[in-house]
């Protein structure tokens, strides 16, 4: 009963590695570890989100879901947005030279589907890797018969070769049978030569097989089975499955980028004398899409479920230790869009943003459906330039909402200083557009080339309707930050430790005495220490609007840009349709891109002072003018100011009182 179950698992076994192989020839390497090289435990995981109803209660059940989503958009990304169809040749009907008796039934099946063969190759392996989930949770009690994973995989890898060995010979024979034209005229070739070069033909041809052969085996199945399981005795199961589909998925990335696989037809076409090239299975936005989702996909799917834990915090009066046994929960997708939905529409500055993201994506949308429509190369540049564009709204968006999240035990100042860096950022966006615009624009000054303006003005002033609409939105609150300069009513006094000195306010001289009348009458303060008073350090805040809010200036910046750059298109096509200018191109964009630098470099100079702390001078002096109007307060030291964000200032000063 033992033997007959082995033989059972092995060839099950025979058959998924087949499929896995016709698989591999069918979408290449790197979407086939995409889609195979998937542990066990994600797998049943994403089963048990889908049919099991015993996890609805338990933490980290959303967070599950999400990893099913999120695995189902990189399946979808693969099989529809994926162009793996660039091996066309013109020797088989289809357009592919299946030279094999399989493939060709292969490919009249998913004709009959539907679908490319490619695609089918994706279906394949997804077949493949759910019947390889299924039967290693089927084998587990025979994995323990047989006594131990080591002793179990060794026999039926050996019982699977023995399998193969018959296989491969019926398979050369049906090929044998049903050749195809270029394949016999390949072997009417060979039979007109002598036989002394066909056996050393031969031989050559069965050593290139022999090698690869071994050298896929010794890493395909010895060393990756040995190597997984050292990695499971020194680290947990969970965690080696995790970080080693991590690690497969991103290395097959870096080396497709780095190895680009050229498959030759000499194979095929040496005999006739022909050498065709064509690259096959190339890198696509898909794929890379597929990479990031798989990733993620992987981490959500094979986190463990996280059990409820108390935190410690304290003592009772009887000396019983107190937990706090809440916890976070995780929360739906929809709740989350719905809440963050209505704290979008909450703020002035993030529905303003949400707005004109809303109007440019659709716009954007738009731009993309009617250039793949018709096949319009430069509607389908800008399509994507507006929604790379888009992110910096995305970006600005996340940080005004980041900006009223409540303070934390651990960012006790809260998370107003986003917006800052959102502005910094954008900024920098914004002169890395500027550098590669100017430095085009000089490129094609000397060599002006030939512009296609056919439907370059349309699109032109549809883009420049839709930014103006972003410019009205946004310059309301970039000129109420300009001019939202609050002038403070006390005197502009500056309390300083020595009896009479002399500062400067906004271009005007002040000269302070102890007793002298500037608006408010000041009585004489006595500035110096006690030493028998007690010592106290005081935070002190201080709100202030002169100052302009880095984020929102930021988006406008960015919706200015895009302005400048519709403008510039406009001018530039007007002048070369009508009088051929082309130069006036490259000098429109030098001049928008001269523009978008110099009115970005005061955002960059006020976020990266907020960012590094800078005291701020404009107000640092009517602080401590009222700090010293406080009862019993007589003198400070080891003052500290510094903007928080654009219009917060916070500080730390040490007080001495009476």
């Amino acid at each position: 009963a033992l033997f007959y179950r082995i033989i059972k698992y092995t060839i099950c076994l025979t058959i998924i590695r087949l499929l896995w192989l016709f698989g591999l020839t069918l979408c290449g390497p790197l979407r086939t570890t995409l889609l195979f090289e998937h542990s066990d435990v994600v797998i049943l995981a994403c089963f048990q989100v889908l049919f099991s109803s015993s996890m609805s209660g338990q933490q980290g059940h959303t967070a599950r879901i999400r990893g099913v989503v999120f695995f189902a958009l990189a399946v979808l990304a693969i099989f529809a947005f994926d162009n793996d169809d660039l091996r066309q040749r013109v020797d088989h009907p289809e357009g592919h030279a299946h030279h094999r008796f399989f493939a060709h039934i292969f490919y009249r099946l998913t004709s009959f589907v539907g679908v490319a063969d490619h695609k089918g190759g994706v279906i394949l392996l997804l077949f493949a890797l759910f019947a390889r989930c299924a039967m290693n949770s089927w084998s587990k009690k025979l994995v323990l018969d047989v006594g131990g994973p080591k002793k179990f995989y060794a026999l039926t890898t050996c019982l699977s070769t023995v399998c193969l060995i018959p296989m491969s010979f019926i398979m050369m024979l049906i090929n044998n049978l049903f050749l195809d034209p270029t394949d016999s005229a390949r072997s009417n070739f060979q039979t007109t030569l002598p036989t002394t070069t066909v056996t050393a033909s031969f031989f050559t041809n069965l050593t290139a097989l022999i090698i690869p052969v071994l050298i896929i085996s010794l890493f395909i199945f010895v060393l990756d089975f040995y190597v997984e399981q050292i990695a499971i005795v020194k680290l947990d199961r969970i965690r080696t499955y995790r970080f080693g589909t991590l690690a497969m998925i991103f290395a097959s990335l870096v080396i497709s980028f780095i190895w680009v696989q050229t498959v030759s037809a000499a194979n095929s076409n040496a005999w006739l004398g022909r050498t065709v090239e064509v690259e096959e299975h190339v890198l696509s936005g898909g794929v890379v899409f597929a990479v990031v989702m798989f990733a993620f996909a992987t981490d959500l799917l094979s986190s463990p479920i996280r059990q409820r834990s108390g935190a410690f915090i304290g003592y009772s009066q009887e000396g019983v230790p107190l937990f706090n046994l809440t916890h976070q929960r995780s929360q739906s997708l929809l709740l989350i869009l719905k809440s963050s939905l209505r704290d979008i529409l909450a703020e002035s500055d993030s529905r303003q943003i949400f707005y004109f993201l809303c109007i440019n994506l659709t716009f954007t949308f738009v731009e993309l459906l009617y250039g793949a429509w018709t096949n319009s190369l430069g509607l389908l540049s800008d399509g994507f330039h507006m929604l790379f564009d888009c992110t910096a709204l995305v970006v600005g968006l996340y940080a005004a909402l980041m900006a009223r999240w409540k303070p934390t035990r651990v960012f006790s100042y809260g998370y107003g200083r986003v917006e800052v860096l959102s502005g910094f950022v954008n900024g920098l966006f914004l002169v890395v557009v500027a550098f590669f615009v100017f430095y085009e624009a000089i490129g094609r000054l000397f060599e002006p080339p030939e512009i296609n303006t056919n439907r370059l003005l349309i699109v032109s002033v549809a883009g420049f309707a839709v930014n103006m609409i972003g410019i009205f939105s946004f310059s309301h609150a970039h000129a109420h930050a300009h001019g939202g300069g609050g002038s403070c009513a006390m005197s502009h006094s500056a309390p300083a430790k020595d009896q009479n000195h002399g500062h400067s306010h906004d271009g005007h001289d002040h000269s302070h005495s102890h007793s002298h009348s500037h608006g408010h009458s000041h009585g004489e303060h006595d500035h110096g220490h006690s030493h028998g008073s007690n010592e106290k350090a005081s935070h002190h805040g201080h709100s202030h609007s002169m100052r302009d809010n880095a984020n929102m200036k930021g988006v406008f910046l960015h919706v200015l840009a895009d302005t400048l750059g519709s403008v510039g298109v406009i001018i530039s096509s007007l002048l070369i349709q009508f009088f051929g200018w082309n130069i006036s191109d490259p000098i429109c964009s030098l001049f928008i891109s001269i523009m978008i630098f110099l009115s970005v470099l005061p955002l960059l100079k006020d976020s990266a002072m907020t960012l590094l702390l800078q005291t701020p001078s404009h107000i640092q002096y009517e602080i401590l003018d009222r700090i010293l109007k406080l009862d019993q307060v007589l003198s400070y030291s080891d003052e500290h100011f510094w903007n928080l964000t654009s219009s917060t200032v916070v500080g730390t000063i040490h007080i001495q009182i009476a």
